[in-house]
């Protein structure tokens, strides 16, 4: 099964009104960006398909020389000879690919001779995706830099790129409703965690917040019935996986390496019969085709932003494993 391989002078007058609706635009995206912790509870919509790039508008580049740096890390070691790339990025919408490195022995990275970006659009480094090595996550993005400008150098983040092993239920498990789902958290008291869960063949799904101990989710038939889901089915299958937030850093996020196959029966008992040579005849039957209606319309509580890329998904196994 494939998996996929996540992105704006005549009279003073309308001198005034610009100036003004940069003000709006300014604090709008303030708005946006507040709050990294994301304290909301509520499951917010994904879309695991890659977004299309959005070429950046010749017009509003500007040549310059500004420069990006930062580190890449791994349980706080410095990882060296990793392919980063600087991307532009309006809210989800991926810009593309503006300047491409590699990290040195210390694991410090540099972009340099970076154009100013688009209207509305701010960099980040990115990470992956990786497809060869599961002590790294699948990808990570790192954090927004809102100070760049021409003829500054400006720091990109010491961006961590451990892993988060999935524990269970393995790979290819069938489960029914609630169903906890576990992971093994990284040794970074600043990450937060969500569990993901996505259609495997729409890639669309949802992200929940676990509870205090952060290393796992149980998942309940209110969270299918959740509207991001768009119609929970039964034997249907599902993927799920592990977001991480960098809390101490600005909008700082990654996924976990793997992504394992799930699929939900229906739970229940049946009736008690006359006759030992009698039929049960189950209370209740869902058809494995029918679609529920969701409940509720979920309210996303920050800017969808995972333009991830399709990628391979290992075999199912009876067991966890890293690949």
């Amino acid at each position: 099964m494939s998996r996929f391989s996540l992105r704006i002078s005549h009279a003073r007058s309308v001198t005034l009104a610009v100036f003004g609706l940069a003000a709006l635009t300014a604090l709008a995206l303030s708005v946006a960006l507040a709050d990294p912790a994301r304290p909301n509870n509520a499951p917010q919509r994904i879309t695991r398909g890659a977004a299309p790039a959005v070429a950046l508008p010749a017009a509003t580049v500007t040549p310059g020389l500004g420069t990006i740096t930062g580190h890449l890390l791994a349980n706080g070691a410095p990882v060296a000879n990793e392919p980063l790339t600087l991307h532009a990025y309006n809210g989800d919408i991926d810009g593309g690919v503006t300047a491409a490195t590699t990290t040195d022995s210390q694991g410090g990275f540099t972009f340099a001779d970076v154009p100013m970006p688009s209207t509305g659009f701010t960099y980040r480094a990115v990470y992956g995706p990786n497809q060869t090595k599961p002590e790294y996550v699948y990808r990570w993005l790192g954090p927004l830099i809102t100070d760049f400008n021409v003829g500054m150098t400006v720091s990109g983040g010491d961006i961590d790129i451990t892993n988060v092993r999935l524990v269970s239920p393995p790979n290819g498990a069938t489960k029914t409703i609630p169903a906890t789902f576990t992971w093994q958290p990284r040794n970074n008291p600043t990450d937060q965690y969500r569990f993901t869960l996505v259609d495997a063949v729409t890639y669309s799904g949802c992200l929940y917040r676990p509870g205090p101990d952060n290393n796992a989710y149980t998942l309940t038939l209110a969270d299918t019935q959740a509207g991001c889901l768009d119609g929970f089915q039964y034997n249907k299958d599902y993927l799920w996986y592990v977001t991480i937030d960098d809390t101490s850093a600005n909008d700082s996020h990654g996924d976990s390496y793997d992504a394992w196959l799930v699929t939900f029966t229906q739970g229940g008992t049946a009736e008690p019969t006359a006759t030992p040579t009698a039929t049960a005849t189950p209370t209740a039957t869902v058809s494995p085709t029918a679609t529920m209606t969701p409940t509720a319309t979920a309210t996303p509580f920050y800017p969808v932003y995972l333009p991830l890329i399709r990628r391979d998904m290992a075999p199912p196994t009876a067991t966890p494993a890293l690949h």
